[in-house]
């Protein structure tokens, strides 16, 4: 049987809950030396690697017993990094050491999740994603207050259909690539060995690195957020395509090094996998690596190996800022660092945007201002010019002697003069961050309103001269009558738990354009008929039936029933 209840009592029970769990991790920790700390974290580090292999390269047994602890893996390598992270420099080296209760660091890892879990909980309810409706003997109730919850898994969704679609297009590559594997694979064979028994030690050579590289760039094109800048911006006045070479290194390390790290346990039954696939690096060696490399001088070197490294220094930022801990290096000792083939392969995109925003703040916010015209060339080219007349830059647009809002690109069908007016929308990216993506879709909504409210009045005074003389163009070759606003992101553009947003313009992801372009590029061929699929496809169409989801945890189990308009 449910009891009602208030929404004070659940943050009684879940608070109470969260207190105790982090009481027991200040008993474990507070009175750790740096030692132990040091130790602790790199436990953590390498079975979190581990986990990571076994969800994107294990076997189907692997990945099916990882699932269900998913949803609490990354939020607890957060608060256990919130635990034990430190400023590690102060001793001069990392310890070398066998982890050895993989399960019990793993169980740990779960533990911490599930008060990250019970904390999104909190902020469900906060920004009013779900409701309180009661309590049984060990479950508290709660269900979505709107019908329209999962928007951004079909965003998400999107971008597993561009990565699917890259993949395909990368077949012949890789086909090309799996012939010469077997070559370089008994090259690797030979030079991998064991290090004290039970560690790594390897060489490579030229050709083993260049067919990694390879490998890490087919990887990096199904990235498409590494676009946000164009190649000769600078960042510290290093250009962004040096940092885009140095990503691209890293994750070739990562495959190259996970090559390495099977081979031997394959050769050496008694290695155990997880002592292998993490490794400390000298931050010296690193600096050199990258120096040769990406061809730059050793402070450049160092600076780019900054840009991918976690330092106690810059430790509360990139909490604030990131939704997991997933970075390439983390400092470990003053001279060493530990390489993370889970930051390598995952995190490396959001971890180098936040270091440089933190680090190059002016170079940051004079580069972003190219990301305008960026985006409206991208979408431009989705259009063909022989069909359209294109507006190549912003356009200004005045009332009374007055500026009162934008626009950012335009449009207009030579045929029959139909025109699009878009507000692109290029916000940074909030992951699973509830707080963040409150903050990022109130400013979203209400600049994208606005235009369109602005927009709206504007276009209603059918001042044919002037919106001719404004776009350049003579008055016969527009058709006042034919006009459509298109809110355009770049990352987002719809969210969970708010009603349809405002008719009066289509509101749509880069990512689903594109898609559409590739289902059917005769779509954008007449405005008409991109307008008419654009309102077929909206999401809010596309909506899977709402389920009810079932959280279980030792103190309590969490259940959010589908919404019910009663």
């Amino acid at each position: 049987m449910i009891k009602t209840g208030t929404i004070g009592e659940v943050d009684s029970v879940i608070d109470e809950t969260i207190d105790k769990r982090k009481a027991l991790l200040s008993q474990r920790y507070n009175n750790c030396t740096l030692l132990d700390r040091q130790f602790e974290i790199l436990d953590v580090i390498k079975v979190a690697n581990l986990c990571f292999f076994y969800i994107m390269f294990g076997s189907r047994e692997q990945h099916e017993q990882l699932k269900p602890n998913q949803p609490y893996y990354l939020e607890g390598i957060n608060i256990l990094f919130d635990q034990v992270f430190c400023d590690f420099t102060k001793n001069e080296f990392a310890p070398t050491f066998l982890t050895q209760e993989v399960e019990k660091i793993h169980a740990l890892i779960i533990f911490c999740g599930e008060i990250g879990f019970f904390n999104r909980i909190k902020d469900y309810c906060k920004y009013n994603l779900i409701e309180y409706t009661g309590k049984s003997e060990h479950k508290l109730c709660f269900r979505f207050v709107n019908r329209y919850m999962g928007l951004e898994n079909l965003e998400i969704m999107e971008d597993m259909i561009r990565t699917e679609k890259i993949i395909k297009a990368q077949e012949e590559a890789v086909k090309t690539d799996s012939d010469q594997r077997a070559k370089i694979t008994k090259r690797m064979r030979k030079y991998v060995k064991p290090r004290r028994k039970h560690f790594i030690s390897y060489d490579t050579n030229p050709e083993i690195d260049e067919y990694y590289i390879r490998l890490a760039e087919l990887y990096m094109e199904r990235t498409f957020q590494f676009e946000c800048f164009p190649g000769d911006v600078k960042f510290g006045g290093i250009p962004y395509s040096i940092y885009i070479r140095s990503a691209v290194l890293i994750i070739s390390f990562a495959l190259k090094h996970i090559a390495y790290a099977q081979l031997l346990t394959q050769k050496h039954r008694k290695i155990a996998f997880v002592n292998v696939l993490t490794i400390n690096r000298d931050i010296s060696e690193m600096v050199e690596v990258f120096c040769i490399a990406c061809g730059i001088s050793r402070n450049d070197a160092r600076q780019v190996l900054d840009c991918f490294t976690l330092t106690y220094e810059k430790y509360s930022f990139h909490r604030r800022n990131m939704d997991y801990l997933l970075m390439p290096y983390i400092i470990v000792s003053k001279t060493q660092l530990v390489f993370s083939i889970a930051g390598a392969l995952s995190g490396i995109y959001t971890f180098l945007m936040g270091e440089l925003n933190r680090k190059f703040q002016k170079d940051w916010d004079r580069n972003i201002l190219e990301r305008e015209s960026q985006f409206r060339n991208d979408l431009y080219n989705l259009f063909d010019d022989s069909l359209y007349i294109k507006i190549g830059h912003n356009l200004p647009v005045q009332s009374d002697g007055k500026t009162i809002t934008d626009i950012d690109a335009c449009i207009v069908e030579k045929a029959t003069g139909q025109i699009i007016f878009f507000q692109l929308k290029w916000q940074e990216q909030y992951g699973r961050n509830i707080g963040r993506r409150q903050s990022r879709m109130q400013n979203f909504l209400r600049e994208t309103n606005r235009w369109i409210n602005d927009m709206t009045i504007w276009l209603g005074k059918k001042d044919r001269r002037k919106l001719a003389s404004m776009l350049g163009l003579k008055e016969k070759q527009i058709d006042f009558d034919k006009f459509s606003l298109i809110v355009a992101g770049k990352y987002s553009a719809h969210f969970s738990g708010l009603d349809k947003p405002d008719d009066r313009a289509e509101w749509v992801l880069w990512l689903q354009l594109q898609r559409l372009y590739d289902e059917d590029s005769t779509t954008f061929r007449s405005l008409e008929t991109l307008i008419k699929k654009l309102k077929e496809d909206n999401p809010y169409n596309r909506l899977p039936e709402q389920k009810g989801q079932l959280f279980h945890a030792k103190e309590t189990d969490i259940e959010i029933a589908p919404y019910s308009a009663d």
